[in-house]
């Protein structure tokens, strides 16, 4: 069953005056529920406005979008849909508002109905999973914390309410490696839990490590859309240079090594992975 579907959807930003600009193009898009599906473009591809458009805060010109089971273009308040589907934003900053973590934290369960208790419960799991520290944290105020501590608060904002589907925005960016690797594990647990994860990176390698289906944007057209190996197949690492990111060297390593199919192609990366103990 889809989380997720777009059929022949066209965006326009400023439509009929001078700066007019097509930010998607006839989009025909699935994802499924309980996927982690990354979507890769350089700037300009119609990222940013895909992913708008999934938690309606823009509304396509044309073509029909469903999520979940709203109908997109018949919904009149979205507030029941943005239970169900969170948002978390590049920069944090845009994303933080409250005064101290414990009031930022507990707004959207609250808004969205919970009691103060099972709010508090949701609101420890979401710092366990993000690695957050509540206890430590809950009195701090939240724009006075590094980037990494605000990134965490503002993924914990969003888990606590515990929403269907739970949009990333370039998750990794500006993380390091340990910080890298806590977000692909809380990923993995997320879909555990039958979640549903949307994500906006350049970051191939954690990209390579973590999605079910992978979907490359140019000019707010759909190029590709399938598994990571499909894509690796289909496109040299010169090709997929216009989407802004490039192979994992393992991908490089295999354009050089012929294979039969794609299960062949899939038993050399785990000749090379083994090899190279990754």
């Amino acid at each position: 069953m889809n989380a997720v579907t777009f059929n022949n959807v066209e965006h326009i930003y400023n439509e009929k005056s001078p700066f007019e600009i097509k930010s998607l193009n006839g989009v025909d898009l699935q994802i499924k529920k309980g996927e982690i599906f990354f979507i890769c473009g350089n700037t300009g591809s119609g990222k940013s406005t895909l992913i708008k458009l999934i938690n309606r805060l823009l509304i396509a010109k044309t073509g029909s979008i469903k999520v979940l089971e709203f109908d997109m273009n018949t919904i009149k308040k979205p507030f029941e849909l943005r239970k169900k589907v969170g948002m978390i934003f590049q920069y944090p900053d845009n994303q933080i508002f409250e005064t101290r973590v414990k009031k930022e934290l507990i707004y959207g369960p609250e808004k969205f109905g919970m009691s103060k208790r099972e709010a508090l419960v949701k609101i420890k799991e979401s710092c366990v999973l993000a690695g957050l520290d509540y206890e430590g944290f809950k009195n701090r105020n939240p724009f006075e914390l590094s980037g990494g501590e605000k990134r965490k608060v503002a993924i914990c904002s969003i888990l606590a309410y515990d929403p269907e589907i739970i949009i990333f925005d370039e998750p990794t960016a500006g993380l390091d490696n340990s910080s890298i690797l806590s977000l692909k594990k809380m990923f993995f647990k997320l879909k555990e839990k039958g979640k549903t994860i949307i994500a906006v990176s350049h970051n191939i390698d954690f990209i390579s490590e973590c999605c079910d289906k992978i979907c490359l944007l140019s000019g707010g057209k759909v190029i590709f859309s399938g598994d990571f190996v499909d894509t690796m197949m289909r496109f040299t690492n010169k090709e997929l240079e216009v989407f802004g990111v490039e192979k994992p060297f393992i991908y490089r390593l295999l354009e050089k090594i012929k294979f039969k199919d794609k299960d062949d192609f899939k038993e050399k990366i785990k000749n090379i992975e083994n090899l190279f103990n990754v």
